[in-house]
């Protein structure tokens, strides 16, 4: 045995045996929490001191897995995920140092992944070791939020959050992990009726989620209940409006008024809707959270341009502006114009939840990762051959300004070079500094790019799968970190945003909730409809598709043209007694079984 093991187990011992003896009855579980993340780490440590390995799962061992699961109970996943990410940032950051110890880095890595294997191993072990229950793993260990570790005492997490949000990935490609995922994103776990909770002085945790007995009621017999609330529909709600917008936005930039007509100021009121989504967004989730996803960035960006629009909207009627090809107003149609390239290129994170479209936006991503690498470093480039020029114009005859060297440096790099006007600006040094620029920025910066490119897709393609459910996670989880249990997606939030602050602050939470909840219920009612439609369409087309599916089965026997070859009777058998009985007795029960199946398929084709 080797002296690292060693040393691990007798830390687990003494690990258990400090807890056992500091326990007092009571207690609450977020310092039990503490201590065992603490006691994760020194174990790491113990396992893997000097030398990376290259598969820390392998670490693992039942001892390990028993022991911290039962000193850390329903927090020992959550601590174990806080352990990896304390040390992969501890990681990242000596990367980053000028002078750095490379062999150091790769043991604090390997140490993570030590605690990210640790919390995988402890999910298995609570569902086919421990037999806890599915649901009861889901709500208690995976989705509760406990106080967190090195934070604020009154800031909350769950054991998701931290995966997702220090992008473990094997944790989050576990497939229990993904059925957890599936299971909010689909409402089988329903929103606990009091996100506000504090935490239970026993426990020292909070349910974010419960699980229904009967399981979540669906179609008209959940119309009651409104299931807007599940995930999976309040995000097909923002999405159809979003193509709302998108169509509003079109008619406005292609039909310029001069006057705000209905549709501009449509168009501005669900900007507006959008804004204080955006806003509630961030709040709800913490900035770091929220620019997890390029999508948010995105979305900053169009409401930027759409605000800075309305402004210069605003500004050309207080001066009286009525041409909507110059002035103030066209500067406001304008940015509406460069807008609808961000506008729809957000379309694309509709189809990110198709596994193929979904796979190729993480490549992308990665790649506009790598061009702002390039841009950076074609910025400087860029201003020290523009500030050659600028200079050199001062001797020619004809002066030309720096936006005009911007563009015409721009043009170089895309293979458009224009050695005449490079010239014009000197006679002796222009061309062949237009050379060099063309060296330096066309050839070695353009092909270092293309080589950026080729490296992440390879990088990426190979996990892009991975990187997509965890993206998947991300977007299910920001649905779970916004404590709503009526939910308004826009434009219906301006009615949350406007009418129901100052009763939400006067009236009693007794007298509050169910007026809100009537509210909701009405003023969503179509949408409440919709859904249940829906779920009735899918649940008579997933029957019709189970019976055609029993009865494809068994189109063989339908198809046959002698029964007999079915019973697999051969005519050498040598036992014409007992054999001969038990095949007669197959035969018929095939032939009454295909006359079963051939009522049903009927049935199905007059259906």
């Amino acid at each position: 045995m080797s002296r690292s093991v060693e040393e691990g187990r007798a830390l687990l011992e003494e690990f258990s045996r400090t807890l056992q003896s500091a326990r007092q009855p009571n207690e609450p579980q977020a310092s039990q929490a503490s201590r065992c993340y603490v006691a994760i780490i020194k174990l790491s440590a113990a396992r893997i001191p000097s030398h990376a390995v290259d598969n820390p799962g392998s670490l693992v061992d039942h001892e390990t897995i028993r022991t911290v699961q039962q000193e850390g109970g329903p927090a020992a996943i959550y601590a174990a995920l806080a352990a990896f990410r304390r040390l992969q940032a501890r990681a990242d950051t000596e990367a980053q140092k000028l002078i750095t110890d490379a062999g150091g880095v790769s043991v604090v890595r390997s140490r993570g992944e030590f605690c990210e294997a640790l919390a995988v191993k402890l999910v298995r072990h609570a569902l086919f070791k421990a037999k806890v229950p599915k649901e009861e793993l889901f709500i208690d260990m995976l989705t509760s939020r406990f106080p967190k570790i090195e934070g604020q005492p009154d800031e909350l997490e769950s054991a998701l959050e931290v995966a997702v949000s220090s992008a473990a990935l094997n944790f989050v490609n576990e497939e229990s992990i993904r059925e957890c995922v599936e299971y909010i994103w689909n409402g089988r776990l329903m929103p606990h009726p009091n996100p506000y909770q504090t935490p239970d002085p026993d426990s020292g945790y909070i349910r974010m989620y419960l699980s229904p007995p009967e399981g979540p009621r669906t179609g008209f017999a959940a119309l009651a209940d409104g299931r807007l609330r599940v995930p999976a529909y309040l995000y097909a709600a923002e999405t159809f409006f979003n193509f709302v917008l998108l169509a509003v936005f079109t008619w406005v930039v292609n039909e310029r008024t001069a006057d705000p007509g209905f549709m501009e100021w449509l168009m501005y009121i669900l900007v507006i809707a959008a804004a204080f989504d955006e806003i509630r967004q961030m709040i709800n989730e913490g900035l770091q959270f929220y620019f997890l996803t390029l999508w948010n960035v995105i979305d900053i960006t169009v409401l930027s341009l759409f605000f800075a629009a309305a402004f210069f909207r605003i500004l050309g009627e207080i001066k009286g502006q009525d041409d909507v090809y110059g002035g103030y107003v066209d500067l406001s149609y304008d940015l509406l114009s460069v807008n609808a390239v961000f506008l729809w290129f957000r379309v694309v994170n509709v189809l990110s939840g198709i596994n193929y479209f979904g796979e190729m936006v993480i490549i992308v991503r990665a790649m506009v990762r790598d061009a702002l690498i390039f841009f950076v470093l074609y910025f400087f480039v860029l201003a020290g051959f523009t500030q050659a020029f600028v200079g050199l114009t001062a001797n020619a005859s004809e002066v030309h300004s720096p936006i005009e060297i911007l563009a015409l440096l721009s043009r170089a790099v895309l293979q458009a070079p224009d050695f005449d006007r490079a010239r014009d600006t000197h006679p002796t040094f222009g061309e062949p500094l237009m050379v060099l620029y063309m060296v330096l920025g066309a050839v070695i910066l353009v092909n270092m790019l293309v080589a950026f490119f080729n490296q992440s897709y390879s990088d990426v393609v190979a996990k892009a799968r991975e990187e997509h459910l965890l993206h998947f996670s991300i977007k299910v989880l920001s649905f779970y970190k916004r404590p709503d249990d009526h939910p308004f997606p826009p434009p219906f939030n301006l009615l949350d945003a406007t009418l129901f602050p100052i009763p939400r602050l006067l009236c009693p939470t007794q007298i509050y909730s169910p007026a809100e909840g009537f509210i909701w219920y009405v003023v969503l009612l179509p949408l409440h409809l919709s859904v249940a439609v829906y779920e009735e369409l899918n649940t008579l087309w997933r029957k019709w598709k189970g019976k055609e599916h029993v009865a494809g089965e068994l189109d063989a026997y339908l198809d046959a043209p002698n029964l007999e070859d079915v019973s697999g009777e051969t005519s050498d058998s040598e036992d014409n007694g007992e054999a001969e009985k038990v095949n007669k007795e197959l035969l018929d029960l095939v032939k009454a079984l295909v006359k079963e199946v051939g009522e049903l398929k009927e049935e199905v084709r007059k259906a």
